[in-house]
């Protein structure tokens, strides 16, 4: 099942906060030296604990209440008796990707479309979840953006969390849920999976997380 996505996004909803108070930007707007943040409010595919569709707009919410407080001009630092200028641009705020609850798979598309226009004009995306499914759309768009850039290139994966999310299925949930995502990740065609790290692992593994090793002979970095 493929889903189509529409080349327009929404702007954010209303009151607008933008992370870090920085500008709003359509994808195709986005240019190489920028980085590009894309919201995920989504935790449809979480099985128990729900909230973090919410994340996007607090992290905007807070980190606009800390640019407020800096200065918005040059800078003084008596200790290192240099002047810092504020850099512009430099970082975009490309709202929300357009989330479908009962759809899976068109939330899927609709992030990594987003992510993938960034890669591809070489910029870097900043996606904000969202459960931690979030993070195989996120990488889908990536994975597709960089084929086009830079075919022979290859990418790695941190990801900081109790569990390894490498199970192939989770009950009802299916093959794409929080219990997944690194898995799918996994079957990325330029993902080098010998480059795959896993920081503060204190959870239970099952089945499907040991099959990191069973499937790959090669198995990732942990980090407890």
């Amino acid at each position: 099942m493929t889903a189509m996505i529409a080349t327009f996004h929404p702007p954010l909803s209303q009151p607008g906060f933008r992370l870090f108070d920085g500008p709003l930007r359509d994808v195709a707007d986005v240019s190489a030296d920028q980085i590009g943040v894309v919201g995920m409010p989504s935790d449809w595919t979480h099985s128990s604990r729900l909230g973090t569709r919410f994340g996007p707009e607090a992290l905007r919410r807070a980190t606009s209440l800390l640019q407020s407080m800096r200065p918005q001009g040059a800078s003084f630092d008596p200790d290192t008796r240099r002047h810092t200028v504020p850099a512009t641009d430099w970082l975009v705020d490309c709202g929300d990707a357009e989330i479908t609850p009962q759809d899976v798979d068109a939330t899927t598309q609709a992030i990594a479309a987003m992510t993938e226009g960034l890669t591809v004009a070489g910029a870097i995306p900043l996606a904000l979840g969202g459960d931690h499914y979030n993070s195989f759309p996120a990488c889908l768009g990536y994975s597709r953006g960089l084929a086009k850039r830079a075919p022979d290139a290859r990418f790695g994966y941190i990801q900081i969390d109790g569990h390894l999310d490498f199970s192939d299925r989770l009950g009802a949930w299916g093959s794409h849920n929080h219990a997944t995502n690194a898995r799918r990740i996994s079957e990325l065609p330029n993902i080098d999976v010998s480059n795959m790290v896993w920081v503060g692992i204190a959870g239970w593994v099952d089945g499907g997380d040991s099959g990191l090793d069973r499937r790959t002979g090669r198995a990732g970095v942990f980090i407890q």
